[in-house]
């Protein structure tokens, strides 16, 4: 069975834990992983958010979302399971993007679940067009499984 772990180091209550546990599933099918997988993840502030950045990337200025694959996959198959690695969201700066975009929190949270899950696969959309439409499809695709629409 696939695992999430949530931390929330924001001060918004975080609603989306069932929403989650299916994007992880939706996300675990589509990339027909053979062991059960592990995520953790971080709900967390502008702030925050901004010095992991600036500590892990060198780039100071808060973002929506992080994403740290775990670089031993390998090992982590011979455990019975596979770490994928760590998601970073700001929910300050999703809620902004939600009421930017005209969207839920709901749908703005769960995409960029979905998108933090993607780079966790290995892929990355800034490195050609092609890539960054092959990784946005294989989002959207999650979202529009799972029904979670734009409003």
């Amino acid at each position: 069975m696939n695992e999430l772990s949530i931390k929330n180091n924001s001060k918004h209550k975080f609603l989306f834990r069932k929403d989650f546990n299916n994007i992880l599933e939706c996300f675990a099918n589509i990339f027909k992983y053979k062991h059960p997988i592990k995520v953790d993840v971080l709900i967390t502030t502008n702030e925050e958010i901004r010095q992991i950045s600036k500590e892990y990337r060198n780039i100071n200025k808060e973002t929506d979302v992080l994403s740290f694959p775990f670089e031993f996959k390998n090992l982590s198959s011979q455990l019975g399971f596979i770490f994928l690695g760590e998601i970073i969201l700001s929910y300050e700066k999703i809620k902004f993007q939600a009421n930017k975009f005209n969207h839920s929190i709901r749908r703005e949270i769960c995409y960029l679940f979905a998108h933090g899950l993607v780079h966790l696969s290995g892929r990355d959309h800034k490195k050609s067009e092609q890539d960054e439409k092959e990784f946005n499809s294989l989002v959207e695709l999650i979202m529009n499984k799972l029904e979670i629409f734009r409003n």
